[in-house]
């Protein structure tokens, strides 16, 4: 059973659930120095975009059988800052991210950072769904065989 049906139980009618996740896209990875912003390159995250669409695929589901309303949605940005390469890298082991930071990212926001006294910069888009439970839709019987009384 998907977690949203088992939380569906758990929440009184209208209770509220709140989905949060990254935006299918690129986050950009940055240097802030002196005043100033320089944009090292895209970081593509491919292995967790199917993981966000499925879940988007599952909620919309969820909603068309009438076990959840779409109230609200929002989008806004993360930006995470961080003193080194290194940093960024432990704060990602440390979460047991799946993705891998490409090493040519790495080395030019290094190579950078090391020419100047800034802080790396990681800029995510994301979004926040407020979904309310509704109540449980009528069950449809399971379709059976048809038999042969006669």
């Amino acid at each position: 059973m998907h977690v949203l049906q088992r939380i569906h139980r758990w929440l009184r009618p209208g209770g509220r659930v709140l989905d949060i996740h990254p935006e299918p896209e690129a986050a950009s990875v940055e240097v802030a120095a002196h005043g100033s912003l320089t944009r090292i390159g895209p970081f593509d995250r491919l292995a967790i975009y199917d993981k966000i669409w499925a879940a988007r695929t599952a909620l919309a589901e969820l909603v068309d059988d009438g076990l959840y309303d779409r109230e609200r949605s929002i989008s806004f940005e993360v930006l995470y800052h961080f003193d080194s390469v290194e940093a960024w890298l432990a704060y990602r082991a440390e979460r047991g991210s799946s993705t891998v930071v490409p090493p040519e990212l790495q080395e030019r926001a290094a190579e950078l950072l090391a020419q100047t006294s800034g802080e790396l910069l990681i800029r995510e888009q994301m979004r926040a769904t407020r979904y309310r439970r509704r109540t449980a839709p009528p069950r449809k019987p399971k379709a059976s065989p048809q038999r042969d009384l006669h």
